[in-house]
């Protein structure tokens, strides 16, 4: 309709205007590399170094934090699924295996950003993996061993430096693991 239309043509100007995406490169590498913040640091968090960056969002700074408690209920939670995800898989001939991999922050700790400070002693992942020693007939791996292994082994990165994900050799280095 008509009275629509200068609102949606101004909203599709501000995401379509020329040099837009130049413009937003521009103004992400004078806040890194001049000013040495992030961007947008409700989402990303620059490492000591500016090559090296973390996701700031609940999950991954949580998980390195350990500033959450995990409670009672979410545990239970958890081992109940991996019991029924478990059972299922064996009723139907399956072989039923819960890998967990850690994030970037819990692998590359001496690139974090300094206010990235640890509190609690003990990981979820760690208290999960406790809690499922109760039920050994659940094979539930911890891939933290074999990267940090991989990561002695080597100067090359696991993970990506700029990106959450972790890279072929970071991969390859659980591979054998399994």
């Amino acid at each position: 309709s008509y009275e629509r239309f200068p609102g949606q043509f101004d909203l599709w100007l501000r995401d379509h205007f020329g040099l837009r995406q130049q413009a937003i490169a521009v103004y992400s590498n004078l806040k890194v590399r001049l000013f040495g913040t992030s961007p947008l640091p409700d989402q990303v968090a620059l490492g000591t170094s500016y090559k090296w960056l973390y996701l700031n969002n609940y999950g991954s700074l949580h998980s390195y934090v350990r500033a959450v408690p995990f409670s009672e209920s979410r545990i239970a939670t958890f081992e109940k699924e991996a019991i029924r995800a478990h059972e299922w898989c064996m009723e139907h001939g399956i072989v039923y295996a819960w890998l967990f991999l850690p994030r970037k922050a819990n692998v590359y700790t001496e690139n974090v950003p300094r206010w990235f400070v640890r509190r609690g002693e003990q990981s979820h992942l760690d208290i999960f993996l406790a809690r499922m020693q109760e039920h050994p007939e659940v094979l539930v791996l911890d891939g933290r061993p074999a990267l940090d292994a991989a990561k002695v082994a080597s100067a090359d990165p696991l993970y990506y430096p700029d990106d959450s994900h972790w890279n072929p050799r970071g991969v390859y280095s659980v591979y054998p693991f399994l």
